[in-house]
């Protein structure tokens, strides 16, 4: 079976803006000052990535994309708890719980943009780049994400050969 293609979104691409800065003021003007929105903002730190690149974070560590566009991978799970900058709700006492606020020593993946290899061991898979016109067989089921804004579902044995910078989910095997 030849790989399927999903719905184009238009284009995403990575977008960054290094001479913005964020402040308290400015995230919560985006999202409004209602109780519970808000929580987390006082351990914030902020990491700017170029394109290709990736932060690696494990479970209970709060995060938030303030500008741009991402692939965010994470193994099944039905505990998602909302941190604040939102107008849904937040169960703090939850949040308060199940955060680890330990500051992260190096949460970029440097190697991983040079290689184009994101492994993700407690996903139980690995992100790839696949760069325009590269061809990629797939070991078995597998998702792919391109830059241009589409995706497709890569079963076991396909070939896929995208005309934009793609990006994978190999499983691990």
């Amino acid at each position: 079976m030849p790989p399927r293609r999903g719905g184009d979104r238009g284009g995403i691409g990575p977008v960054h803006d290094p001479a913005r800065e964020p402040s308290v003021g400015s995230l919560v003007q985006q999202v409004g000052d209602g109780a519970g929105q808000r929580p987390g903002l006082r351990r914030t730190g902020h990491v700017v990535l170029e394109p290709g690149e990736a932060i690696h974070l494990t479970a209970g560590n709060l995060h938030a994309y303030l500008h741009g566009a991402g692939i965010e991978l994470m193994g099944a799970s039905d505990n998602v708890v909302r941190g604040g900058l939102t107008v849904k709700p937040v169960d703090v006492d939850e949040l308060l719980r199940v955060v680890d606020p330990t500051p992260l020593p190096r949460p970029i993946m440097v190697d991983a943009a040079a290689t184009g290899r994101y492994p993700l061991p407690e996903a139980g898979c690995t992100l790839v780049r696949l760069d325009a016109g590269a061809a990629h067989t797939s070991t078995g089921d597998e998702v792919a994400v391109g830059l241009d804004g589409t995706a497709w579902y890569v079963p076991a044995g396909a070939t896929l050969t995208p005309t934009a910078p793609t990006y994978i989910v190999v499983p691990d095997c």
